[in-house]
């Protein structure tokens, strides 16, 4: 599988950085970038040469219903995107939002998911939690790769749904293609390496 892994930096200044680096690579040849069009230019490059790529949002991406709408409420679709909506923003989901924007506009048919099942069944982009610095970030992602019983472990949650996706949301606002039944799943937040 050729996969691109980018995590976001948006916590320690005003500008984004950002940090990627191949899944081919014999020696890690890391890429960085410090603008919203940086991080355009690699996404977009990438799918284009059929890479599969996962993005690393160093913010929260998981935001809970109100009690009015955990369970079967929880499928009223456009009461949950207002929820999310309505959830604060952050830089970090700010500079995803930019990014699938912008992948909405030039390649809305481009697949994105917080689901690991979605994610290794389709050339697609995960957006996932990351709370390391950038470089830790993507090693820790690889690291979570390789260690296939706890990748297992982040499969579909079962039960009635209690969160808003706010990446699902954001993708499905920014037009490209996401899956309705991700919006009240959980995303997947990888620790922070010690």
């Amino acid at each position: 599988m050729e996969l691109l892994v980018i995590a976001l930096d948006t916590k320690s200044g005003q500008r984004l950085r950002w940090t990627g680096r191949r899944h081919d690579d014999d020696e890690p040849d890391w890429a960085r970038g410090d603008s919203d069009q940086d991080l355009f230019d690699s996404v977009f490059h990438a799918i284009l040469d059929g890479e599969q790529v996962a993005v690393g949002v160093d913010s929260p991406l998981t935001a809970p219903l109100p009690e009015g709408l955990v369970g079967d409420a929880a499928s009223d679709e456009t009461k949950v995107l207002e929820v999310a909506d309505a959830v604060p923003p952050t830089a970090g989901r700010i500079r995803l939002n930019r990014l699938l924007e912008e992948l909405g506009r030039w390649r809305p048919w481009t697949a994105v998911t917080t689901s690991r099942q979605h994610w290794l069944a389709t050339r697609s982009i995960l957006v996932w939690e990351a709370a390391a610095t950038p470089d830790d970030s993507v090693r820790e992602f690889f690291d979570f790769v390789r260690r296939s019983s706890t990748w297992d472990q982040h499969g579909p949650t079962y039960g009635p749904p209690a969160v808003v996706n706010l990446a699902i949301a954001a993708a499905l606002r920014a037009g490209v293609v996401a899956g309705w039944a991700e919006l009240t799943q959980p995303v997947l937040a990888l620790p922070t390496m010690t």
